[in-house]
């Protein structure tokens, strides 16, 4: 793939519902990817989940009902990545990376699922969050 990119332009990598399937070491070795190359520059925009115990499955929205029709429907599509919550930062700064911009669920909601008179769209699950990184500047 690194043949493919042009290491003299700017790259936004847009990797949307794929690291919730993946093992943490092929998330590592996406993520150190981008924090080398193509451009200091580029830009990846990705969504992941925060970490869900037994201790916080009911303080966030629609956790619950997810994880039982997970277990029931999905149980050859096991969510192998997930994050602490609050931990992003740190875990993307191991691997190079710094946070430009993170949505939890709440700024998802007011951002992409709130109409203009202020009613909503919809409301996401509470463990999603979105979250914009840049390599690390040398």
């Amino acid at each position: 793939m690194d043949e493919c990119l042009d290491h003299h332009q700017h790259t936004l990598f847009i990797w949307e519902g794929v690291s919730y399937y993946l093992d943490p070491k092929s998330v590592d070795k996406t993520l150190a990817f981008i924090a080398r190359g193509p451009s200091p520059d580029s830009v990846i925009v990705f969504d992941y989940g925060i970490r869900i115990t037994a201790r916080n499955i009911d303080f966030h929205y629609g956790v619950k009902a997810l994880h039982r029709f997970w277990t029931r429907h999905r149980v050859n599509e096991p969510i192998r990545f997930s994050i602490e919550e609050g931990e992003i930062a740190s875990f993307l700064e191991e691997g190079g990376l710094r946070v430009v911009e993170h949505l939890d669920n709440k700024q998802i909601e007011h951002a992409f699922l709130t109409r203009e008179d202020g009613s909503l769209i919809g409301r996401p699950n509470g463990i999603f969050r979105i979250v914009k990184a840049s390599p690390t500047p040398n």
